[in-house]
């Protein structure tokens, strides 16, 4: 597994209207940064409004509850991305507020996220690799305002890596618990404590988030069917890989390809 890597999985020039105000309570599972060049909306997480304007680049946390209003028009550029290195995971899961700088900080980067539609539209390896890079030099300064976890060292999250590792050369086949962590020297049961401990979850929920994320990446990406999705992701039932995707994500596959990848 790479040790600091990023997927962009939407993007694009979007120009939101009345019609993309949600008042309702939502979430997603995935980053998103906006870069808007005019008009004017508002974005809140939890209680707290924020304007989202010209001038500034703006990104909002995965899983935090969201709300939006434009009440007139406001032309952005969007990109959505996960972290799929687990440190930068962790880290930006503790992110709970919206995050912005001034748009000048990331002048050097206009010329590629300018290009974001053009990315997603198949522009082609060079402007890919700088779209990645820009998505992650952003999930580098947002982790950079989150206070490390002291009670956790570098050593202690390293030592997992030989089971991580396994783990991704398996996929999508499952490495029954025991086998990973042999990998790094554990019995079956200091294992699932201490991965709990430095991960946040369960080494069993970690796997299953990281099928799902690899599931909305393939939905995005590409026109393949759902269940073919579900079997490189798995899952031999896409009936089951169904509900799996939508307790995970709050919706169904084909409502997540539909809908929310299209839409900052």
């Amino acid at each position: 597994m790479s040790s600091f890597s990023v997927s962009v999985i939407a993007g694009g020039l979007y120009h939101c209207d009345p019609r993309w105000t949600r008042a309702e309570r939502y979430r997603a599972a995935f980053h998103r940064i906006y870069v808007p060049m005019s008009g004017r909306a508002r974005y809140a997480i939890g209680d707290t409004w924020t304007d989202v304007r010209p001038g500034r680049l703006y990104v909002i946390p995965a899983h935090a509850e969201n709300r939006q209003e434009c009440n007139g028009r406001m032309d952005v550029h969007w990109l959505h991305f996960t972290a799929d290195a687990v440190p930068m995971a962790q880290r930006l899961a503790r992110v709970r507020s919206l995050e912005s700088w001034p748009e000048a900080e990331w002048r050097w980067w206009r010329p590629t996220y300018r290009r974001i539609a053009e990315h997603i539209s198949g522009g082609g390896t060079p402007l890919a690799a700088a779209v990645h890079s820009f998505a992650l030099a952003v999930a580098a300064a947002v982790i950079a305002r989150v206070p490390a976890d002291e009670s956790l060292t570098a050593d202690e999250r390293s030592r997992f890596a030989p089971a991580l590792t396994l783990a991704e050369r398996r996929f999508p086949q499952a490495v029954p618990i025991p086998e990973l962590a042999r990998a790094v020297g554990m019995s079956a049961v200091h294992f699932r404590r201490s991965f709990t401990r430095a991960f946040g979850i369960p080494p069993h929920a970690f796997l299953a988030q990281r099928r799902m994320d690899r599931a909305a990446g393939m939905l995005v990406d590409s026109e393949i069917a759902i269940s073919a999705i579900s079997q490189a992701c798995g899952y031999d039932d896409p009936f089951y890989f169904s509900r799996a995707f939508k307790r995970h994500h709050h919706v169904s596959p084909a409502g997540f390809r539909s809908a929310r990848s299209r839409l900052p």
